[in-house]
């Protein structure tokens, strides 16, 4: 592996180089499977930031759970994050020590109240455990040995502050409504749920407009997302783009999970893992033959690169 601190020895002279933005979904494809960023990863996404490209993370994480990958980054520019599968997207900048993040909300797409409510009764209906994101905070309702068990691994997974609830999310409510929600559950129990979910919310009562809300189910197989209708990766993914005033089709986006499916579909490139799961193979432009161990995004990025295909501006501070 090249050294990564070390850019390209020669640049191709191409006059067509087209990306100028870099998309990365986190767990499955930037972070490893210790859900951390590798030295390689980390010294290479500096580098792209210093030669103009955009990097921005694009994640079904909250915002909350995305800070310790933004602070590990130490990247100068200001990354825009796309999370919450699209509900949320902000601009995080490092504070002026690096050891805290400001961030400026650009939008937010947060689940209807009705979706939200029955979300909370029905999952407690069925025996289940509930997440509710809003703000930096999670809120969970854990009431058994199991729930517990889930939520404690969902934030050894994420690195989330999870605060646990005995008010059935009164004040979690009063706070405003979630970016998202999340239904924790046994592997085998996942089916079950997301047809129970999927059956109760094509009722009429449930609908905003014509459409009903997104129900996304988790690759690692014990959880289930419910989000507004009009939110989705791909769309997060849009709306970030229209505010930075770049065009998708000079965009490149890595991901490997279901939440993935229209976010590689609406990137002027999409590409899938090695690891992704085989319905995002389908659709991406490429699959790679590189893991999130091998770390297969910046391999690709290289060669990307090395095709002439990454557009070098240089950031404005760079050319004085």
């Amino acid at each position: 592996m090249a050294d990564p601190q070390v850019p390209l020895a020669s640049q191709p002279t191409s006059t067509k180089m087209k990306y100028r933005m870099v998309a990365l979904d986190l767990d499955g494809t930037l972070l490893n499977s210790e859900h951390t960023l590798s030295e390689c990863t980390k010294a290479y996404l500096r580098y792209l930031d210093k030669q103009g490209i955009t990097i921005i993370i694009a994640t079904g994480r909250a915002i909350c759970t995305v800070y310790d990958t933004i602070l590990d980054l130490k990247l100068p520019q200001a990354i825009p994050v796309v999370c919450s599968n699209g509900a949320e997207g902000l601009l995080c900048s490092l504070s002026a020590d690096g050891t805290s993040i400001d961030s400026e909300r650009l939008f937010y797409t947060p689940v209807p109240e009705v979706v939200a409510k029955r979300t909370l009764s029905l999952s407690k209906e069925l025996g289940f455990v509930t997440q509710y994101y809003v703000g930096d905070n999670v809120y969970a309702d854990p009431q058994t040995s199991e729930h517990f068990e889930l939520t404690n691994l969902y934030k050894e997974l994420t690195g989330s502050q999870t605060k646990f609830v005995s008010d059935d999310f009164q004040k979690a409510q009063e706070l405003g409504l979630p970016s998202k929600q999340l239904v924790l559950c046994p592997d085998a129990e996942q089916d079950r749920l997301i047809d129970v979910f999927t059956k109760e919310f094509s009722s009429e009562h449930y609908r905003i407009g014509s459409q009903q809300p997104t129900i996304v189910r988790g690759h690692l197989g014990w959880f289930m997302e419910v989000l507004h209708p009009d939110v989705n990766k791909g769309d997060g993914l849009k709306n970030m783009c229209s505010h930075l005033n770049i065009p998708l089709a000079e965009c490149i986006a890595f991901g490997d999970g279901d939440n993935d499916l229209e976010f590689l579909q609406m990137a002027g490139k999409g590409i899938a893992m090695k690891n992704a799961r085989d319905v995002i193979k389908a659709i991406a432009d490429e699959v790679i033959d590189l893991s999130n161990d091998e770390d297969g995004v910046v391999e690709t990025l290289r060669r990307v690169e090395k095709e002439g295909k990454l557009l070098f501006t240089g950031h404005s501070k760079d050319k004085q």
